[in-house]
């Protein structure tokens, strides 16, 4: 029998979304937090969802090790991968040198086989932070932070070295550490993993590549541009813009400039909820939804 008899069909995704392992969590952490995200998720009107914690994979599987402690009827009934939100070395170009924010980006991971959490654990062995060679672990982020000043733990956590205890340092680290785009780009060189991953960078929200100076650095924001399958984005004229809108492009002065800093290549915009709550599972910021077409 044809598993999909209608073929691909439009249907929400929501590409970002949070649980209580984010150190941006806004709720409630316990068990019946997960079982809320759940209940949250089985009520919208959104198909899929991927989970994109900073730094961690943890809340995806808590989340599944939840859901398979349910009774039938609540558990999820939607499609969820897993995924994960990091940040680069590379920082944004802003007029004020305080509003410089580094790039962020999600990575979100096939699942269709049942593998997708082996990739993940894949992809996160390899990574190292912030241009050591430590791996991510909750005592890497705890070293690095211990080397942070006294101003610069102020400003992440409000607290100085000799008020700041493991948990202090932890969160400064969260904030602060990066991965470099090289070692991401060592990664890729594994063809399974390539292939079997999507990369969002958000282009006009907050740590943003559109925050790039595409004179002094075009190089650096070409390169991060390519590198995502889609970008993250709700204002009309950018989505016009990365699917090279004939009308659109007609009117700006720049445009040749645009195809070739696309390769005349369409790239599609995504939105997601960015949720750091339950409420905000599935609800697109800017009264805007993202609609994707295929077979799930």
């Amino acid at each position: 029998t044809n598993e999909y008899p209608k073929g691909s069909e439009w249907r929400k995704w929501d590409l970002h979304v949070h649980t209580p392992t984010s150190y941006t969590w806004e709720g409630a952490r316990d068990n019946d937090a997960y079982k809320e995200i759940i209940r949250k998720m089985n009520e919208s009107d959104v198909a899929v969802f991927a989970i994109t914690d900073y730094w961690t994979f943890d809340g995806f599987k808590k989340l599944m090790e939840i859901n398979a402690e349910l009774p039938e009827n609540e558990r999820l009934k939607k499609v969820v991968f897993p995924g994960i939100e990091l940040r680069f070395d590379i920082l944004t170009d802003e007029e004020n040198p305080s509003d410089k924010t580094r790039v962020n980006f999600q990575v979100i991971f096939n699942n269709d086989d049942g593998n997708g959490l082996h990739r993940a654990h894949q992809f996160y062995s390899k990574l190292n932070l912030s241009s050591t060679k430590k791996v991510i672990s909750r005592e890497s982020f705890i070293e690095i932070a211990k080397e942070y000043s006294d101003d610069v733990l102020q400003k992440l956590v409000g607290k100085t070295r000799p008020q700041c205890k493991e948990d202090e340092y932890l969160i400064a680290g969260y904030k602060s550490c990066h991965i470099s785009y090289d070692c991401l780009m060592e990664i890729l060189n594994n063809q399974d993993l390539k292939e079997n991953l999507f990369i969002v960078a958000p282009w006009d929200k907050y740590g943003g590549i559109s925050k790039i100076d595409p004179i002094l650095r075009d190089d650096t924001k070409k390169n991060l541009t390519k590198l995502s399958k889609a970008l993250e984005s709700t204002s009309e004229e950018t989505i016009k813009l990365f699917i090279l809108d004939r009308e659109l492009l007609a009117s700006k002065q720049w445009a040749q400039s645009w195809k070739q800093f696309l390769d005349g290549k369409e790239k599609p915009c995504v939105c997601g909820s960015d949720a750091k709550k339950v409420e905000s599972i599935g609800v697109f910021p800017n009264d805007k939804s993202c609609w994707i077409k295929a077979d799930i």
